[in-house]
């Protein structure tokens, strides 16, 4: 049965009310501001597709951005596919607008400040999946060397340290975020900007994470260069960045379509992070 005409309607305007034109997401409240879970779930693999694989030892926590956040754009996500298969279990750190330094519309913290509230007792496996939200907020880029919070590579770097000082023996991946459509991104008060995401500056940002994460020693799933999702062409745009009756003109948020292309990455690399802890 179709949605009516008057529920479409409070839809778009609650879209209308998020954080930008590319954060477009339906939200029932604000998330919790204490670095607590959002939605904890175990997924049963399908009749016929029992796990062959070894079962991740805990919880698989997924810490990221809008992509990661349970919301409107995708009912089921990279992570479900990936449980439904595996038989695992993911805590769900995902917060809508934020980054390694963008602490998101509801002052909810920005990944390095989730990382040092995190307890990691019983965790399997983690990733950090993001994000280009850090860029066109007038964040300073830095370099990979930055320790402070002021930077964006600090803000990497600050990340990546209070996870490895929490559970040094921890698998944890990085993951870069995905391309987003040419011509799309963030200004300081929240409008969009036509250069805040052109590739050079979107090359430079993930050369500066993958150079934060060589330096930590973390292997890192590089989506930004290697997705199966391309938001510059029209028909994945339609494909895959459609959700109901809203298409995401940012190309920056996968439908469940999109989430299920681009979910045997995902599962081939956190098998191989939870293969080598048990090699080591």
């Amino acid at each position: 049965m179709g949605l009516s005409e008057a529920v479409i309607a409070a839809l778009l305007v609650i879209a209308s009310r998020a954080t930008s034109p590319c954060e477009r997401i339906l939200r029932a409240d604000a998330p919790a501001q204490t670095g607590q879970a959002t939605y904890v779930g175990q997924a049963e693999p399908e009749p016929g597709h029992a796990s062959e694989h070894p079962a991740i030892a805990g919880t698989w926590v997924v810490l990221g951005d809008s992509v990661t956040e349970k919301n409107f754009w995708a009912a089921t996500s990279y992570y479900d596919y990936v449980c439904a298969e595996l038989g695992c279990e993911v805590a769900n750190f995902g917060l809508s607008g934020t980054g390694y330094m963008a602490s998101g519309a509801y002052g909810t913290g920005a990944f390095w400040e989730r990382a040092e509230r995190l307890d990691l007792a019983g965790v399997g496996c983690l990733t950090v999946f993001g994000s280009l939200n850090d860029l066109g907020k007038g964040f300073e880029l830095g370099a990979p060397t930055d320790e402070t919070p002021y930077t964006i590579g600090g803000c990497m770097n600050l990340t990546m340290e209070a996870l490895q000082a929490k559970r040094p023996d921890l698998p944890i991946g990085i993951v870069t975020p995905l391309p987003w459509r040419a011509g799309y991104g963030f200004l300081a008060d929240g409008s969009v900007s036509p250069t805040a995401t052109t590739p050079q500056e979107c090359d430079a940002y993930v050369d500066l994470l993958l150079e934060v994460a060589g330096q930590h020693g973390l292997p890192v799933l590089d989506l930004y260069h290697s997705s199966p999702l391309d938001p510059n062409s029209e028909q994945d745009l339609a494909l895959y960045y459609t959700s109901g009756y809203l298409q995401d003109e940012c190309g920056a948020h996968p439908n469940s379509a999109g989430h299920e292309l681009m979910s045997p990455l995902w599962r081939e690399f956190v098998l191989g992070l939870v293969a080598d802890a048990q090699g080591k």
